[in-house]
């Protein structure tokens, strides 16, 4: 059975009306997929934890393999650039590439 809801977590059952006025459609799947192309979503803070901390050892890693220390023309160390990051205070947004921040 095809159910959209105006609030899930109530059990709120969205009407053909309220589909149709919003969505153009009343087709369960129709809206369905319009939500899963335009909408956004909720994450759990479990989720969204990991999705910072990926992004963090990307941007890492991406900085450590790129750019050199010019007095000893090494590569700096992750552990350095961690401890930059964090001495900074860097905002990481995981909805963007390493490469755009």
């Amino acid at each position: 059975m095809d159910t959209i809801f105006t609030d899930a977590g109530k059990g709120e059952k969205a009407s053909s009306s309220k589909l149709e006025s919003v969505f153009g459609t009343d087709d369960p799947r129709e809206v369905a997929v319009q939500i899963f192309e335009k909408g956004t979503f909720l994450l759990t803070a479990s989720q969204r934890k990991e999705m910072l901390e990926q992004k963090r050892r990307q941007i890492v890693n991406l900085i450590s393999r790129t750019y050199v220390d010019p007095s000893t023309k090494l590569p700096h160390p992750p552990l350095r650039v961690e401890n930059a990051m964090e001495e900074v205070n860097v905002a990481i947004d995981p909805f963007r590439s390493a490469d755009q921040q």
